[in-house]
């Protein structure tokens, strides 16, 4: 065989090994598009996969960021599984729900086992946020004009649009001159769009020359006054005043108000605006057309005057013109006599262009009392308390007070089970004096109703539960009609966190004389899962696998709101995005619900400056020594890492003391999530002085850094914190040390000197609040134990174990709320003298005894100046109680009262000092405003006993948040 024919031979065993490999392993397919433009081509998926396969491999590429684990995730096909074109369809249903895929294609490869796919993502770029400069006032207002939403596709036509519509805003403000240019910032990785605007204002037009002209049926001449003071009205209000489209467009309104009022009601206004730039202004010219005009003239009218009288006629609208004079006039009486004017008449006379009303208003009715007729429920005079009692203090009759004395009257038996109690009849008898009356109210009762039975179609169980336990046991209860409702709002949330998403619940009420009967008839519906949630947009803030480690549920499990509620809260307090968008979609033909999950990353790097003036401290017993500067600031880095973690720096300085505390917080994503902190710290304060004293005692400086993790649930909190803490005690005044370290019992040795420590804190909060700002109900408890050993063995003596325990009850009480705290505090081991003053337990100030000073509560040391004067000043105990009792009550709007009764007790010694003439006590009142930020708080007490007679018996407090 030559070489010829050996490689000829080559070629033919090639040929022949690519045929018989064709037919075992079939050809592979050309890429399909199974979704396009937003729409899934359920053909293409079922040529894809004609017949069931077994799935070998799967692989994808993608032109932006998309985690392998998400990706297998979405995926309802395992490598390994059969897979069928149902399967795949709902694969790809979930990848569309990104909302980021503009074309996806798949090819697929038959193997000798089976099959491979490979999928391919292209994306559309997409809106993601929008930034203002050259601007700084108004910028949300001139963002809301921007018509695309964070992560919709990228519209160049609503891009135009939207300047269009910033343009005219500013048109609407006045600037006639300004610029509006836009610039893009493309993130090629994820394929989002940023939009910079940049408006340059120019400067503002102000309103020029106003001039008007009148036009009507009538010769000029006759509107020449008119229009004189309608300009002079006009230009006092508009000329030289900032151009603003809103303030022109309320003038106008309050234009044609005042020409009704002029009985010109046949009115139509146009506007021309002329620019002038010359001047920066811009001149109105105010065409005022008139048709009509009817004059409305009032004599005799005191009780409204007759601007109320012609808002009573312009009630009528166009038409008021074109009704007869005793008509109007009717009205007019009518409105008389529902104010108790029971004798008022009108006379009316009607000339070319103007009506005359002759009024005689004649006296007002007085309701001097309330008689009630066949009234045996309730006691006379506690309806008249609760439902007469405005119409009784307004003295004189109206019928508006009294439609909502029946009303309150009415609601009154309904609760009380008369279902079918009725107003027969009113009538007003006179009294002796001259149109003084009683009103006589008739009332026909009825029978008292009870409930009968309350049964529960199909959950017969269900009976013996909430609500429903109370009606149905041996002692009758009275029916209410909110029983009704209280009864189906615990129905659907009971079938709600079964799963349960859209129950419905459906009373049948039937009346046997004076038994009701309830049939509650449910239709559940089927039970809703959680479905996979699914990223909108790209992911880069955070690796898949740490989202789905927050989330509160597990896909498949029983759909339950609160779950929902917990997943958003965990990604708020991350403090790393801008926004959060936790939301189902609707419920498909399996009963899952889909979550759609839109984040968005807040700026990497933010700094905030703050500055203002605060109370440096107070003496004399609550007078003020004056204000002092705070200055600050505060320096944050968003996701430095992209795991979720918060770079902090604050920086707070005032004369009193001193602040710099840099933190680190990084989550950590394992079963149970935890969120670590690293803190270093370095901070300085000054002790108020003794009373009497502009000076401080001691400056203390704390120096320090520690490490904690923490636990957040539902209503627990578990933190643990350890590290190192450096403490120095420093009295400034050196002449003065000595009797000032008597005064605090303090060990003379630990003066000026830093005392480091090794500590470790435990804390367990425990919160059942139904608002943490101002609860109304539910309770807190605190427990926390904190261990200080010193480094340096000098120094063994002052180490300590500190514990502190806190239970807050909420009850609500009608309108009220009825508030409880209790604390108990002790430091083991030492001595007073050995703990250093700011780990001492302290009481008196706004947030415990409420009629003592900040830490002035006794015991107290002694302190003797140069000029032999005593002086108390604080000096803190080992043991510590104190109960706080408070009643917070509504008083208008946003306005409240509290009245409050605290007491405690310090101890020196253990708890040597706990006696019952040692017990403190402060008994006061408080004012709240209720703000966005908590409520505004004053409160002022008085103590039951002083200790010396210069001694004041109250003191008050002005602060933020409630005392607990």
């Amino acid at each position: 065989m030559n070489q010829w024919q050996f490689l000829r031979y080559i070629f033919v065993c090639i040929i022949m090994s690519c045929f018989f490999s064709g037919l075992a392993g079939g050809e592979a397919a050309q890429p399909i598009v199974v979704l396009c433009d937003n729409r899934v081509d359920e053909a293409a998926i079922q040529q894809l996969l004609v017949t069931p396969a077994c799935l070998e491999t799967i692989t994808y590429q993608s032109d932006v960021c998309f985690e392998k684990e998400e990706f297998f995730y979405l995926l309802d096909c395992k490598p390994g599984n059969i897979v069928d074109a149902s399967c795949l369809l709902k694969s790809i249903e979930y990848l569309k729900k990104k909302n980021k895929f503009s074309v996806i294609t798949i090819a697929r490869d038959f193997l000798e086992n089976g099959i491979s796919l490979h999928f391919s993502f292209e994306s559309f770029w997409t809106f993601k946020k929008i930034k203002i400069h050259g601007v700084f006032q108004g910028k949300n207002f001139l963002g809301h004009c921007y018509v695309m939403n964070r992560g919709d596709c990228f519209d160049e036509a609503k891009h135009e649009h939207s300047l269009v519509k910033i343009r005219e805003m500013l048109l609407r403000d006045g600037y006639y001159n300004s610029k509006v240019t836009a610039t893009f910032t493309k993130d090629y990785k994820t394929k989002d769009v940023s939009v910079n605007i940049f408006i340059e204002k120019g400067k503002r037009f102000m309103v020029g020359k106003v001039s008007v002209q009148v036009l009507g049926d009538e010769d000029e001449e006759d509107y020449y006054r008119l229009s004189g003071n309608i300009t002079r009205r006009l230009s006092r209000r508009l000329s030289s005043q900032r151009y603003r489209k809103d303030v022109i467009n309320r003038e106008a309104v309050a234009l044609k108000s005042y020409l009704g009022r002029k009985g010109f009601l046949q009115t139509a206004l146009e506007l021309e605006e002329y620019k002038n730039d010359h001047n920066l202004s811009i001149d109105l010219t105010w065409k005022i057309s008139i048709h009509q005009k009817r004059a409305f003239v009032f004599f005799g009218n005191k009780f409204f005057s007759k601007k109320d009288l012609l808002e009573k006629m312009l009630d009528f609208g166009r038409s008021a013109w074109l009704l007869p004079a005793s008509l109007l006039a009717e009205e007019i009486t009518r409105v008389y006599k529902s104010k108790g004017f029971w004798n008022a008449s009108i006379a009316t006379q009607e000339e070319k262009e103007r009506s005359f009303f002759i009024i005689q208003e004649g006296p007002r009715a007085i309701i001097k009392s309330i008689d009630m007729y066949n009234v045996a429920h309730f006691d006379q005079a506690v309806i008249r308390k609760h439902c007469f009692r405005k119409l009784l203090r307004n003295k004189y009759y109206d019928d508006q007070l009294y439609d909502e004395a029946i009303r309150l009257l009415a609601n009154r038996y309904l609760h009380e089970g008369f279902l079918s109690c009725t107003v027969v009849d009113h009538s007003f008898v006179p009294t002796k004096n001259d149109h003084e009356y009683t009103l006589v109210v008739t009332v026909d009762e009825g029978k008292k109703s009870y409930v009968g039975s309350v049964t529960i179609e199909g959950y017969p169980l269900l009976q013996e539960e909430g609500p429903f336990k109370v009606c149905n046991g041996e002692t009758p209860v009275v029916f209410d009609v909110k029983s009704i409702d209280d009864q189906r709002d615990w129905l659907v949330s009971h079938f709600q966190s079964k799963g349960f998403t859209h129950p419905r619940v459906k009373p049948q009420v039937s009346v046997n004389d004076t038994l009701v009967s309830i049939v509650w008839q449910i239709d559940s519906g089927e039970v809703v899962h959680f479905g996979k949630t699914v990223i909108s947009g790209v992911n880069t803030v955070l690796p898949f696998s740490s989202i789905l480690s927050l989330m509160g549920y597990k896909y498949g499990d029983i759909w339950d709101q609160e779950k929902v509620k917990r997943t958003f809260k965990a990604f708020k307090d991350l403090d790393v995005f801008e926004l959060i968008n936790l939301s189902p979609e609707s419920v498909g033909k399996d009963q899952e619900k889909s979550m759609i999950l839109k984040i968005q990353p807040d700026d990497p790097y933010e700094i905030r400056v703050r500055s203002g003036v605060e109370l440096q401290h107070v003496r004399k017993y609550q007078t003020f020594n004056g204000l002092t500067y705070k200055i600050g600031g505060t320096a944050l880095m968003r996701s430095p890492f992209n795991v979720g973690d918060v770079a902090r720096i604050d920086l707070d300085f005032a004369h009193s003391h001193r602040e710099v505390i840099a933190r680190y917080k990084r989550p950590i994503f394992c079963t149970a999530p935890l969120m670590g902190t690293l803190q270093v710290y370095s901070m300085s304060y000054d002790q108020p002085g003794f009373v009497g004293s502009v000076n401080n005692i001691y400056r203390l400086t704390q120096n320090g850094c520690s490490y904690g993790l923490e636990y957040s649930a539902d209503f627990l909190k578990v933190g643990c914190f350890a590290g190192y803490e450096g403490m120095t005690t420093h009295i400034k005044d050196p002449l003065l040390q000595e009797s000032l370290i008597r005064a605090i019992n303090f060990q003379p040795q630990l003066v000026d000197q830093m005392v480091n420590y090794f500590f470790v804190e435990p804390t367990v909060m425990i919160e059942y609040l139904d608002n943490a700002l101002n609860p109304t109900s539910g309770s807190l408890t605190l427990c926390s134990l904190k261990s200080m050993i010193p480094f340096q063995r000098k120094y063994q003596d002052t180490a300590f174990l500190k514990l502190l325990f806190e239970q807050s009850f909420f009850v609500p009480i009608k309108f009220a709320v009825a508030a409880f705290r209790f604390r108990f505090g002790h430091i083991f081991y030492r001595d007073l003298s050995a703990i250093m003053p700011s780990e001492r337990f302290y009481l008196g100030g706004s947030h415990s005894l409420r009629g003592y000073e900040a830490d002035l509560a006794p015991p107290l040391g002694v302190f003797v100046d140069e000029e032999t004067n005593e002086h108390v000043v604080p000096r803190g105990g080992r043991s510590m109680a104190n109960v706080n009792i408070e009643l917070r009550f509504p008083i208008f709007k946003k306005f409240g009262g509290v009245i409050f009764h605290d007491m405690g007790i310090l101890s020196s010694d253990i708890f040597a000092d706990f006696r019952p003439h040692n017990v403190l006590a402060s008994t006061g009142f408080g004012a709240r405003f209720y703000t966005p930020l908590g409520p505004l708080r004053f409160d002022i007490g008085w103590k039951w006993r002083t200790e010396s007679a210069v001694e004041r018996s109250y003191a008050w407090f002005l602060t933020f948040g409630q005392a607990f």
